[in-house]
């Protein structure tokens, strides 16, 4: 079973671990550490990727390589599920003269990407 994160209800704080579902309730996560199930809000709720400390809604900043060797300038991207696999989808105002294309999440084992927010803490970064 995977591990997924999201913001509880009552207090604004993330918890971690597994997702359920509850007629009554949209969504809760139960967690080990703290000994119990937490209602979270749906929209929070990412699973994680098991790559580093990177979860589903998580914004990163990728490498962006023009040509093999070097890294020529980093682009902020959205972490998603697609196509059976973790991509990043990179946003709006990148910098680059042609438009990227999404890239798998451990296509390029040369650099960790680094996570700099998520879609719920940080909403704006989705524009900038």
């Amino acid at each position: 079973m995977r591990n997924y994160r999201g913001k509880r209800k009552d207090n604004g704080e993330w918890v971690y671990g597994y997702f359920t579902r509850n007629p009554r309730i949209a969504a809760m996560i139960y967690c080990r550490d703290l000994g119990g199930d937490f209602e979270v809000i749906l929209e929070s709720v990412g699973q994680s990727t098991e790559y580093g400390n990177i979860y589903q809604g998580d914004v990163v900043e990728i490498p962006w390589y023009d040509n093999e060797k070097e890294c020529d300038v980093y682009i902020k991207s959205k972490v998603v599920w697609r196509h059976s696999g973790w991509q990043c989808d990179p946003l709006p105002n990148h910098g680059l003269k042609e438009e990227p294309w999404p890239v798998w999440l451990w296509q390029d084992d040369r650099e960790i990407p680094k996570i700099i927010g998520n879609i719920t803490d940080s909403p704006g970064l989705e524009a900038k």
